[in-house]
């Protein structure tokens, strides 16, 4: 491996100090972190803030009387208790509300499919940068949009998943090119946790904001998320860059460090054609596409469906389904970045091939909650037995961090974003096509222990689905049409790292009024 010793100046050794404290790809993880979060909670803020917007008293009465069903009598002794819920304004009927925010997947799937595409022709910072500031637009024109009228906040709604549909691609294709591969399990997945960290977020402060915020309560959950998505925005424009070459501020020691260990990937960003005729007949990435659809619906049905579990069979009353639901989410997003890490150091310490380690986490990532699932309605109306069991299953569920999460990067890093977009595109059809099967099954009776059953046991069976996808077909192994046309040898490879460091000096030279710098390279051994 080919360390930089560079005998510099003082000034030009304290002006390099910085970037030994904080590598660079640390900075983007950790911004990407903060914005895959923040475009969570602007997806999940309207499905919480609508219940404080809708005006009970048009469609039903000021105070919602409720006698909760005697199958599970018992449970926390709410039966037969008024609820007296915030008052909104808004005249939207159920199916009304459903349509609005069933909304957001139809924008969300288009643009996954394209992702790729318009990353791969504008640039993945401009994509991902662009993405949250037109999500963050969205999302602060929303309480506006909603006073317009249906057709106005569903075309927003529209909109927001318009724009998040291409972010995830974008990310996929900055981490190829920045994450080494002994760190990339661990980066790919602290980013993805912030999707649960987003959703824990949302739960928490929305409810608390539609009660106690600014501008009448519910507007100000939007407005705050928005104005926080904006910031994030000028801090990626800021520090995050195309690729390490194009870092002004990166050291060579992690320039070289980076570029040695991305083996797959071609160092210049050429726009390739994508190969689609061997991306869709891949088992590997069927595989992929598979196992995420099989999750996402499982953790679709929950994100959807859980609050009404919660308070319409175990009657919990409404202020503690968002603290509920904020620890259940809370667990995937901690086991999501441990087994980022964990897959990442078994990886380094050789103990399993990479395919076996993807294979393993997966297993755990499917099987944990798929049991979780069929054994909830066994314990029936024990309250505090099924908290737990939610838990674990959201908490085994973030086990995928170290199986399909970054598998992407493994099987074909120049296409990463492709092929993120085409698989969870494919997994994002669930968004709205797995609350709609459960509305079908609880047409009967909502505080039906049987209906739910239903309800968990279809989930489960796509846990299962997925299990057996991932294990038959999967691979973490470099695809053949994944490989450029040109391979570099180590040789050459070192030769460009050393013109590539010509040129920064001479940059240096310019930038920081003449400051010289003596380089040399020295090979040393792992």
């Amino acid at each position: 491996m080919a360390s930089l010793d560079k005998m510099e100046s003082k000034s030009s050794t304290a002006a390099e100090k910085p970037t030994e404290w904080i590598p660079t790809r640390y900075v983007l993880t950790f911004l990407t972190f903060w914005s895959l979060c923040l475009l969570y909670t602007h997806r999940v803020v309207l499905n919480l803030a609508i219940v404080a917007m809708v005006n009970l008293t048009a469609l039903e009465s000021h105070e919602v009387n409720t006698t909760l069903p005697d199958e599970c009598p018992d449970t926390l002794a709410y039966e037969n208790t008024t609820y007296r819920y915030r008052e909104g304004y808004f005249m939207w009927s159920p199916s009304v509300q459903g349509i609005i925010l069933g909304a957001y997947y139809y924008g969300f799937i288009t643009t996954q499919l394209m992702g790729g595409w318009l990353t791969d022709m504008i640039g993945a910072k401009r994509i991902f940068a662009g993405s949250l500031l037109l999500s963050s637009l969205t999302v602060l024109a929303t309480p506006f949009g909603a006073n317009m009228g249906i057709p106005v906040i569903t075309s927003l709604r529209v909109m927001t998943g318009l724009s998040q549909g291409i972010s995830y691609t974008a990310m996929y294709t900055l981490f190829a090119r920045w994450a080494p591969v002994q760190e990339r399990g661990t980066l790919v997945s602290i980013c993805i946790s912030g999707n649960q960290v987003g959703t824990v977020l949302s739960t928490v402060v929305t409810g608390y904001l539609c009660e106690y915020g600014f501008a009448g309560g519910w507007p100000s959950a939007f407005y705050v998320f928005g104005a926080a998505g904006c910031i994030v925005v000028v801090l990626l424009v800021i520090f995050v860059y195309e690729c390490p070459a194009d870092h002004p501020k990166i050291s060579m020691k992690e320039l070289v460090y980076i570029q040695q260990n991305l083996p797959n990937i071609s160092p210049e960003k050429k726009k390739r054609p994508i190969p689609w005729a061997k991306i869709l007949t891949s088992p590997a990435v069927w595989a992929v596409a598979i196992a995420k659809f099989s999750w996402a619906w499982g953790f679709y049905t929950l994100l959807t469906k859980l609050p009404a579990y919660l308070e319409s069979v175990l009657h919990f009353p409404i202020q503690k389904n968002g603290f509920i639901s904020a620890i259940v989410y809370a667990s995937e997003s901690l086991t999501m970045a441990l087994s980022g890490w964990l897959s990442d150091y078994l990886r380094k310490k050789q103990v399993l091939p990479i395919t076996t380690i993807r294979k393993v986490f997966e297993l755990i990532g499917l099987m944990g909650p798929a049991a979780c699932l069929i054994i909830i309605p066994l314990v029936k109306c024990n309250g505090m037995m099924v908290i737990v069991l939610l838990i674990l299953s959201l908490g085994f569920l973030g086990f995928i961090g170290g199986g399909d999460m970054p598998i992407v990067v493994d099987i074909a890093p120049d296409y990463a974003g492709t092929l993120f977009g085409f698989c969870n595109g494919f997994a994002c059809i669930t968004g709205f096509l797995a609350p709609l099967v459960a509305g079908l099954f609880l047409e009967k009776g909502q505080g039906s222990m049987a209906q739910w059953s239903l309800v968990f046991y279809t989930a489960s069976g796509f846990y299962l689905i997925g299990i057996v996808a991932f294990l038959f077909m999967g691979s973490s192994d470099l695809e053949s049409w994944a490989v450029g046309t040109t391979e570099k040898t180590e040789k050459e490879t070192r030769k460009d790292l050393m013109t590539l460091e010509a040129d920064r000096k001479l940059s240096f030279e310019v930038e920081k009024g003449g400051i010289k710098y003596s380089i040399s390279v020295v090979e040393t051994p792992n």
